[in-house]
């Protein structure tokens, strides 16, 4: 297990593919600036103290948030400084975004740079995965609201809408 225990920047970076931090404890901070991200970012089973500033990256195609430690965190998990790569600007994408065993309200999620993914764990019930799925846009709803951010309020709860609809 690695542990990042100094001031770290990561800046002007290309990360093609997938790129994950695994299994670490982050406590000191973390920049990472003007940096792109390929198919897939990856955060899992971290213990996340001081959580990386993210300012002016693209995001990536899938961001997966697996197993996140959030109950010492100082602020938090803000992605809204982030942007759209050019791929996803040009097919109308937003980055995907897998949400498992972590603490949603720790996290700022802007609805215009993301949509959640609702693929269906194949381990829950129909109704299991309704629950998961209306719990984890009620969260960022009430976030969204908590923080003033009203256009990513309606815009989590549109795609709430649909989602209940499709």
């Amino acid at each position: 297990m690695s542990k990042f225990t100094g001031t770290t920047r990561i800046s002007n970076s290309n990360f093609h593919g997938f790129f994950e931090i695994y299994g670490s404890t982050i406590d000191k901070k973390i920049s990472i600036i003007d940096s792109k991200f390929g198919n897939i970012f990856e955060l899992d089973n971290l213990n996340i103290i001081e959580p990386p500033l993210f300012y002016n990256s693209e995001l990536p195609d899938t961001l997966n948030l697996f197993s996140l430690k959030l109950d010492s965190l100082k602020r938090e998990l803000d992605f809204s400084d982030c942007v759209l790569g050019k791929r996803a600007i040009e097919n109308g994408r937003k980055c995907l975004v897998q949400i498992y065993d972590t603490d949603i309200s720790k996290l700022i999620l802007p609805s215009h740079l993301f949509t959640i993914d609702s693929r269906n764990d194949e381990r829950l019930t129909s109704s299991a995965k309704l629950d998961r799925l209306s719990q984890t846009y009620e969260r960022l709803i009430r976030k969204s609201k908590d923080l003033g951010m009203m256009n990513s309020a309606e815009g989590w709860d549109i795609e709430y809408q649909r989602r209940l609809n499709d």
